[in-house]
């Protein structure tokens, strides 16, 4: 069973360049890159400066208690360098700052700052602006099922990761 049938098959050169831009990644791809530029342009328009999408590869795995820089490298699947840099640009930007691990005094680890905690509340509560315009957009029925739908392939998904 096709999930993602095609309608009336194209010739063979058009079929490649047809699935080429309408496949289900290129459409969550652009999908992904409005809902970073309108965050950004609502986060930008609270005053909040230096902020990337490449930031939030790191920013979205601190917990309000603190994560090691270790633990963000494995489960992003980067190098600590890596993960080093762009903590680097945080803390530059001061939404971060580091601090011992209790528990290994090598280790450090990353937690939000004052400014970092009010970063995280705008930044929820601007996505849940962007969700109501995407409802506006496709009704609040689709919209709400797209959500539902997101929400369970991510758990399949992360299910799949542990095994």
């Amino acid at each position: 069973m096709t999930v993602f049938p095609m309608p009336n098959p194209p010739a063979p050169n058009e079929d490649i360049e047809h699935l080429y831009h309408h496949n289900a990644i290129r459409h969550l791809d652009n999908i992904t890159e409005d809902f970073h530029r309108r965050l950004r342009e609502k986060l930008k328009s609270q005053g909040y400066k230096g902020l990337k999408s490449s930031l939030a590869t790191i920013m979205s795995h601190i917990s309000f208690s603190g994560t090691r820089l270790v633990d963000i490298a494995h489960k992003r699947g980067m190098t600590k360098q890596a993960v080093g840099q762009l903590a680097n640009e945080i803390e530059a930007l001061g939404y971060i700052k580091r601090i011992p691990d209790p528990h290994d005094g090598r280790a450090k680890n990353l937690v939000f700052t004052e400014s970092g905690t009010q970063l995280i509340h705008d930044y929820t509560a601007a996505v849940k602006e962007i969700e109501n315009e995407y409802s506006l957009m496709l009704g609040e029925e689709k919209c709400k099922a797209l959500i539902d739908l997101l929400l369970e392939l991510s758990t399949v998904l992360q299910i799949e990761k542990q095994k």
